[in-house]
C-alpha cells in the first residue's frame, strides 16, 4: 500500500489537471479530488479501497492544492501586492469602454477601488425613469481570499430590482466608501439618472451600515 502511494501520478490525471478542466468548471481543489475519486467507485467495486489509495489514479490533496495554486497564478497573477495591482488594472483597463461597459480603479494609501457600470447597468440609469429617483446598496462581504466587499447599487420596478452600478472594495472605512460612489459616478454620462449625471439619483437607501450612511 507504500508503495502505490509514492508512484507517479497517470497521464489520465494529469491530462485532467493540467487542462484544467475542473478548476474551469468551478471546483475547488478539493472539489476536484472528489470528483476524480468518485468516478471510478462502480468499477472499482470491492477494491476501491485500493484505487482511492493509489496515487496514479487518485492525487492526494497537496498535489492538487498545488496545482491550483500554481496553474491558477499564471492565468490571474497574484493574490495581493504590487503584482495583483498590475493585473487588477490590466483587466479594468481591457474591460473600461468594451461593449459599452466602464469600469475604473483607484488606489490610495493601501485601499482599492474598483467601479463598475456594465452595459445593462448603464441602460437602466439612462432609460429607467426611477433610476433617477433613488438608488439602494445591497452589499456583501467576504467575497474571495482578499476579503473584499462587493457593492451592488439598484433602482426600484415593478419586475424587482434593477442594477444600477457596483463597487469593489477592500475595505468598509467610510473614506474608501466615499471614494467608491465618487469614482462609479465618473462613469455615469449626462443621460443618467434622468439627466442628473454626476449626480446621481435624488435619494440614496442603505442599510444599517454607519460607513454607508
Amino acid at each position: 500500500m507504500a508503495d502505490i502511494k509514492l508512484c507517479p501520478y497517470s497521464k489520465d490525471i494529469s491530462t485532467i489537471f493540467c487542462n484544467l478542466t475542473l478548476f474551469r468548471m468551478g471546483y475547488s481543489a478539493e472539489q476536484a479530488r472528489d470528483e476524480l475519486i468518485s468516478a471510478p467507485q462502480e468499477e472499482a467495486g470491492d477494491d476501491f479501497y485500493r484505487v482511492t489509495a493509489d496515487r496514479a489514479h487518485c492525487p492526494d490533496v497537496g498535489y492538487c492544492h498545488r496545482l491550483y495554486r500554481t496553474e491558477f497564478k499564471k492565468v490571474y497573477g497574484e493574490l495581493s501586492g504590487e503584482k495583483m495591482l498590475d493585473g487588477l488594472r490590466c483587466l479594468v483597463e481591457q474591460y473600461d469602454g468594451t461593449s459599452g461597459g466602464r469600469s475604473a480603479l483607484e488606489v490610495d494609501d493601501h485601499n482599492v477601488v474598483v467601479a463598475i457600470v456594465t452595459p445593462l447597468m448603464r441602460r437602466v440609469s439612462q432609460l429607467w425613469p426611477r433610476a433617477a429617483v433613488m438608488w439602494f446598496v445591497d452589499s456583501s462581504g467576504n467575497m474571495d481570499r482578499s476579503d473584499s466587499r462587493l457593492f451592488l447599487l439598484l433602482t426600484h420596478s415593478p419586475v424587482g430590482a434593477l442594477p444600477v452600478g457596483a463597487i469593489v472594495t477592500s475595505s468598509e472605512s467610510t473614506s474608501v466608501l466615499t471614494a467608491g460612489l465618487q469614482l462609479l459616478l465618473t462613469l455615469m454620462d449626462e443621460q443618467s439618472f434622468g439627466g442628473r449625471g454626476a449626480r446621481g439619483p435624488v435619494v440614496a437607501m442603505t442599510d444599517d451600515c454607519a460607513a454607508l450612511s
